[in-house]
């Protein structure tokens, strides 16, 4: 991931209107941003706008490590 790309951090918009509202916000912004969704999503098809979506299947610190993990390359 290079230094400056946009992160946007969801939990599951696919639930709350208020948050896929924010979402599309954001993207209409930054099209190229990697989406990061934090809760459980129930499939890839609920985020059709996104273009790099990585789900972590939920926010605990493991999950939080493996992401970081993924986005620095360690």
């Amino acid at each position: 991931l290079p230094a400056a790309a946009d992160v946007i951090l969801v939990g599951s918009p696919h639930a709350d209107p208020a948050q896929a509202k924010a979402l599309d916000a954001l993207l209409d912004a930054h099209p190229d941003a990697l989406v990061v969704c934090l809760g459980w999503p129930a499939g890839p098809g609920d985020l059709p706008r996104a273009r790099r979506i990585v789900f972590t299947y939920g926010d605990a610190r493991p999950n939080a490590r493996a992401l970081a993990d993924l986005l620095t390359g360690a």
